[in-house]
C-alpha cells in the first residue's frame, strides 16, 4: 500500500506517494488523503464558518455546484486565538497585513459573526447553499477532516 505525504505548493497541498514520489491526482473521485497537512502549508481557503472564523478548504475545487444530498470533503483549519481576537476572517493563516479583504487590515469588525453559517472566503457572503457537518475527525490539533452534506 502506498503512504503519502503533504507537499506544500502555491494555492494548494498536493499530495505525493511517498514510495515512488509520483503527485496523486487532486481531482480523482476516489482520491482521499490520509495524512492531514500541516496549518501553516494549507492554503487556498474556500469557506469560512461564521462566528468561529475556522477556514474551510475543499478537497476537490472543480467549480461544480453539489446537488442536494452529495457530501464535500474538507480540510477544517482552526482558527488561532489572534485570529479570533482581531477579526482576521479572510486570510489563510496567519494574519497577513498585505490581505486587503481581511477585516483586521481593513480595520473594521468582521461581518462574518452568524453561528451555523458558512461563508464565501472570497466575496465574504453567506453561502447560497446550506451545508451540515456529518463527519468530523480531529486528526490534529488545528487541521481536521470534515465531510459536509448539502441540505
Amino acid at each position: 500500500m502506498a503512504t503519502t505525504a503533504s507537499v506544500g505548493l502555491r494555492g494548494g497541498v498536493r499530495w505525493h506517494d511517498t514510495n515512488t514520489g509520483a503527485l496523486l491526482p487532486s481531482e480523482s473521485e476516489a482520491y482521499r488523503p490520509v495524512v492531514p497537512p500541516k496549518w501553516n502549508t494549507l492554503r487556498g481557503v474556500d469557506w469560512v464558518c461564521g462566528h468561529t472564523l475556522d477556514r474551510v478548504v475543499l478537497y476537490v475545487k472543480s467549480g461544480a455546484v453539489v446537488a442536494r444530498g452529495e457530501t464535500v470533503d474538507t480540510w477544517l483549519k482552526l482558527a488561532t486565538e489572534n485570529m479570533l481576537t482581531h477579526g482576521c476572517d479572510r486570510c489563510a493563516g496567519p494574519h497577513n497585513p498585505k490581505n486587503t479583504l481581511c477585516s483586521q487590515t481593513l480595520g473594521v469588525p468582521t461581518a462574518m459573526t452568524e453561528e451555523g453559517v458558512m461563508y464565501d472566503c472570497r466575496t465574504g457572503k453567506k453561502l447560497t447553499e446550506d451545508y451540515q457537518q456529518v463527519e468530523y475527525e480531529g486528526s490534529s490539533r488545528r487541521v481536521h477532516k470534515v465531510v459536509y452534506q448539502r441540505v
